[in-house]
């Protein structure tokens, strides 16, 4: 938001760092997948305003990136994108190896994450190494 209380897409650099209110909005054609900013005692319809036009915005240059992207493709610059069922697509790790894990090292999951959660990142450094040597040592033993 600019001095005259009106609300930009396009503000520089100098004009954010003046403004009353200023957000970054990160996302896709389709979707927000960030939103991020402050404001000076701003009510909440001019957030809710600001929010919507930053998603346009944001929507504005996802299809124009996608629409590039779709030149770049056509002229064989970059890959096509993978469809769902195109085989060279990361696959997931198969249900016995998921269940296999979560058996064997689950409690120690919860572990990582609750010391992460907690702000104990060395606990959590240490747990995370721990998990590492288990999951070699699971795969090595379960490798035909």
């Amino acid at each position: 938001e600019d001095d005259d209380d009106e609300l930009r897409a396009d503000a520089d650099v100098d004009a954010v760092r003046e403004a009353a209110l200023a957000m970054v909005v990160a996302g896709t054609e389709n979707s927000v997948l960030m939103v991020e900013g402050g404001a000076n005692f701003q009510s909440e319809a001019t957030i809710i305003d600001a929010i919507r036009l930053a998603a346009r915005a944001a929507s504005s240059a996802g299809a124009q990136i996608e629409h590039w992207a779709q030149s770049l493709r056509s002229q064989g610059i970059i890959r096509p994108k993978f469809s769902v069922d195109d085989p060279r697509r990361i696959k997931p790790f198969p249900h016995e190896v998921v269940t296999l894990l979560d058996t064997e090292l689950g409690m120690e999951i919860t572990k990582s994450m609750r010391a992460l959660q907690d702000g104990d990142m060395t606990l959590h450094r240490e747990t995370l190494a721990e998990l590492e040597k288990r999951t070699a040592e699971i795969v090595v033993m379960n490798d035909p």
